[in-house]
């Protein structure tokens, strides 16, 4: 009925035939693929640091090296306090609701050309 991916990544449905001696039972046995697809989204793992002022309200926040599969500019995340996502019921203080995925701009860096250190790690 439903299928749910839980890790990007490329996919194939394979099909066991039946064929007599065939049990179905071993990997080897299903050898004809009849779907490849990809299951694009962000690797586990990442690490966030957000620059949020006093009253919680967020400016913005930086994942360096957000790394995944079929990732573009433009994809967007939203950081969800809940068990699993898509059951959020409002922002979370001191992290903007919805982020825009960019690639990195000039004004990223410091003055001497140098990637900024932030804390915690990269």
């Amino acid at each position: 009925d439903k299928m749910a991916i839980i890790q990007p990544g490329s996919y194939r449905a394979c099909f066991c035939t039946g064929r007599p001696h065939t049990c179905c039972d071993a990997d080897q046995d299903f050898a004809t693929e009849i779907l490849a697809f990809v299951a694009a989204g962000a690797d586990p793992g990442h690490y966030m640091v957000c620059e949020a002022t006093l009253d919680g309200d967020a400016r913005s926040c930086k994942i360096e090296g957000f790394t995944g599969v079929g990732l573009q500019t433009g994809d967007m995340l939203m950081v969800q306090d809940t068990v699993t996502c898509g059951m959020a019921t409002g922002r979370i203080a001191g992290i903007p609701e919805v982020m825009t995925s960019r690639p990195t701009q000039q004004r990223d860096f410091q003055m001497d050309g140098s990637s900024p250190r932030w804390s915690g790690g990269q």
